[in-house]
């Protein structure tokens, strides 16, 4: 009987020890399950971040490779001037600016050690939207005719846009974000700086988020300014040439004038805005924001990378346009005309000498 016990005892004991070891493991995949989940929430602010400036890049750099041979063709085929450097400026230093954006954003360790490197991206920013800025004010001038007044009005609020950008740049901090990695019954959190286009305002200084917020609200109105004058001198065309019997279409004045540029560009901000206003938490001391997964939205006035990347891709592409056009982004409506129509002339009372007969100069 002993050996019999023995082996009920024996069976008796393997049985809870392999209900033991089939709670621990359902425990342990309980944990697991339950790190996995965590961790979805967790690395989704850099993954989404990421992604998000990988999408902005690869638009970029995909409408630059489309557009070399028009550059080859307008820009240095033509000889050096101001809105070929302007131009050469604007592409190149966004290309230049996206190296180290891309750079931070996917290797944080980078700027563990460094305060400075950080903002290098946001002051590339800065220039460039000083050259966007430039492209939509003389596009402007030469829309309404090249009236000192649209200078009086739009050259102030750029100054403006641009300082706040500056303000918020310097005053910013840096958001910081927690790398979560995984391992069988250990979760370990590594603190690192996010990507330097992600700069927020410093959490001790209500000053630097009223200039972050000023920084929207200039960028913002003076895109929108632009927008709607060249609204207001597209309908005033509409309405001048209905009379001539010489309307041109829609989109022939769209793509001239530029209106699809200053469309775009101030939609991208408006829905910018939209999204910090809706992700970011006010009402917490230290300014957390409200859905992690969107913090790309935290950024300022054209820094952003799309509305980047999209004013950079809008503006090469316009000066191109009108250049194909046989026009130039400085020349005005009335200016273009009066030149083809002089040259048009020229055609008519210089008619070629040799009509009679074949040209023998071959020969």
């Amino acid at each position: 009987m002993v050996p019999k016990m023995f082996g009920v005892q024996t069976s008796v004991y393997k049985c809870l020890e392999g209900m033991v070891l089939a709670r621990i493991r359902a425990r342990s995949l309980h944990f697991h399950l339950l790190c996995h989940f965590l961790m979805s929430f967790i690395v989704i602010p850099t993954r989404s971040n990421q992604y998000y400036l990988l999408a902005s890049s690869v638009v970029f750099f995909y409408d630059y490779a489309l557009t070399l041979p028009q550059e080859y063709k307008h820009v240095w085929s033509k000889g050096f001037s101001t809105i070929n450097a302007l131009l050469i400026g604007l592409r190149y230093i966004s290309i230049i600016g996206y190296l180290p954006t891309v750079a931070l954003g996917f290797s944080p360790s980078l700027q563990k050690n460094s305060t400075w490197f950080v903002k290098i991206p946001a002051g590339i920013g800065i220039v460039t939207q000083c050259l966007v800025i430039a492209f939509l004010i003389i596009r402007l001038y030469a829309i309404f005719e090249k009236q000192h007044a649209v200078m009086y009005v739009m050259i102030p609020f750029a100054l403006l846009s641009i300082c706040l950008s500056m303000s918020v740049m310097a005053q910013a901090s840096t958001l910081i974000v927690n790398e979560f990695s995984f391992s069988p019954g250990i979760i370990s959190s590594t603190r690192l700086i996010s990507a330097s286009c992600l700069m927020i305002p410093d959490s001790n200084s209500s000053a630097s988020l009223l200039r972050y917020e000023a920084s929207y609200i200039a960028t913002i109105t003076f895109d929108t300014f632009v927008f709607l004058l060249s609204l207001a001198k597209i309908r005033h065309i509409c309405h001048t040439t209905r009379w001539r019997d010489v309307r041109p279409t829609l989109a022939v004045i769209m793509l001239r004038d530029g209106f699809l540029l200053f469309a775009v560009l101030a939609t991208s901000n408006v829905i910018h805005l939209a999204l910090y206003l809706r992700f970011w938490d006010r009402s917490a001391n230290d300014f957390l924001i409200a859905a992690p997964r969107y913090a790309f939205v935290v950024s300022s006035g054209t820094n952003n990378e799309m509305t980047h990347a999209l004013s950079v891709i809008l503006i090469s592409r316009m000066v191109f346009n009108l250049r194909e056009a046989g026009t130039e982004v400085y020349e005005g409506t009335i200016e273009w005309r009066s030149r083809v129509e002089q040259s048009i002339r020229r055609m008519e009372f210089n008619p070629p000498s040799a009509v009679d007969g074949p040209d023998e100069s071959f020969e």
